[in-house]
């Protein structure tokens, strides 16, 4: 029953909602939301809509299936449709619900009509909820090795105007990914401090990097940038827990404080953590080698790599990560002084950009000798909704939307019990 309610006939709310020629009306607006309504109102055990909702079938692949929908048509339309909550609470049903309408996303994902879109979704959006949904998506992409590698290759080459920072140009998807999930951690550090957002976008950061291939100058910068950001934020607050220590000021004013500089301090420390772990996925013998560019951005930033190196916390100095990457940049900061002593006597001689590469690669090649089977990824981060939690969201924001987009219906506005809640 379910079944034929939902999707029965070419009128069908999806049918008209995907329409290339058909306006987007209210009607089309309300379609989707009875539609979410029903799917996120049951739970998903006991939820028949969702079980219609799941054997929607690709009409691209698959002309002949009685319950369909083009998903090229419809990933085109939600890459039009992310500033708005409709849109995006639909997009975030099909990547989390749909079994493999991620999948149809990255076969092979659009750049120009969807990849780009939400990249600028994601650097315009200040709000929490919806940049949950830009992370799930992308998380949703990264968890597939072959999706990761094809992002990696494929270059934007045209100015990414939007991106206002720098003039980003001839750079590939994964990379301008990586900027940008870098620039929202930063974001989310220092305005949101939402743990979902934290999680979402450094489980997508290391299953981009897990593949890196020929980063983008901006997106090793980045990477590096972002602990030697985080190093100083952490010594700040260190100074200032020091102040305070030897301070006059009341047991209590000092105690408070000291417990809010402590809970930054920790902050800091976790991402300064993160941080190193995923710039040493990158220094392997696997990865290292197609991606100098990381290493000449760390051996450019040789002073943040001595100052982290007597660093107070024992339990950081002595951390794998840690270890690693302060070895590396150690033996390659050897291999390029070698180097250049070898050509002292020569006048002409300049130290260029490209000489340095061509010096970590012979690093890389006399350093990794040999293939080592422990540099094959061996896991990844996937997305796990607590579907109880989103339920409770979900309901609570797609009832306000009936709301808004109802206004011609007698509410009774003042005996409404759904109210609009914060970020899941």
């Amino acid at each position: 029953m379910a079944y034929n309610s939902v999707y029965a006939g070419r009128s069908s709310v999806l049918e008209y909602f995907v329409a290339t020629e058909t306006p987007v009306y209210p009607l089309a607006d309300r379609g989707v939301l009875l539609l979410l309504l029903l799917l996120h109102t049951a739970p998903s055990d006991i939820n028949p809509f969702r079980t219609a909702f799941c054997e929607l079938d690709d009409r691209d692949g698959n002309v002949s299936a009685v319950h369909a929908v083009s998903y090229s048509q419809l990933i085109n339309l939600l890459g039009r449709s992310l500033s708005t909550e409709i849109g995006t609470s639909l997009l975030y049903a099909l990547v989390t619900i749909h079994p493999s309408f991620a999948a149809g996303i990255a076969q092979p994902l659009d750049m120009e009509l969807f990849g780009l879109p939400l990249l600028k979704a994601m650097y315009d959006s200040t709000a929490p909820t919806s940049l949950y949904v830009y992370l799930t998506v992308l998380l949703r992409l990264s968890e597939r090795p072959a999706v990761v590698e094809a992002l990696h290759v494929s270059m934007l080459h045209d100015h990414v105007e939007w991106y206002m920072e720098k003039y980003m140009v001839d750079i590939s998807f994964a990379s301008a990914a990586i900027v940008l999930l870098v620039r929202l951690v930063h974001k989310n550090v220092a305005t949101f401090r939402n743990p979902r957002l934290h999680s979402l976008a450094f489980g997508t950061l290391f299953n981009l990097l897990q593949y890196a291939h020929q980063l983008h100058p901006y997106a090793s910068q980045s990477l590096v940038h972002a602990v030697e950001h985080w190093a100083k934020k952490e010594a700040r607050v260190q100074a200032d827990l020091d102040v305070l220590d030897a301070s006059p000021h009341e047991a209590d004013d000092v105690t408070m404080h000291q417990t809010k500089l402590l809970e930054k301090q920790a902050m800091y420390m976790e991402c300064l953590h993160l941080g190193l772990g995923l710039i040493n996925v990158v220094l392997s013998g696997r990865l290292l080698p197609r991606n100098p560019q990381l290493m000449y951005s760390l051996l450019h930033a040789s002073s943040l790599f001595t100052s982290l190196a007597g660093h107070a916390d024992l339990a950081f100095q002595t951390s794998p990560d840690h270890t690693h990457v302060q070895e590396m940049v150690a033996y390659f900061r050897a291999v390029v002084d070698m180097e250049e002593e070898a050509h002292e006597a020569d006048e002409v001689h300049v130290l260029s950009v490209e000489r340095v590469f061509e010096y970590i690669q012979r690093g890389c090649t006399s350093l990794f000798a040999t293939d080592d089977p422990r540099d094959e990824p061996s896991y990844c981060y996937v997305f796990d909704e607590d579907p109880t939690l989103a339920r409770t969201y979900f309901v609570h924001t797609l009832w306000a939307c009936v709301v808004e987009l109802t206004a011609d219906l007698p509410w009774a506005y003042d005996k409404l019990r759904y109210q609009r809640r914060a970020a899941i």
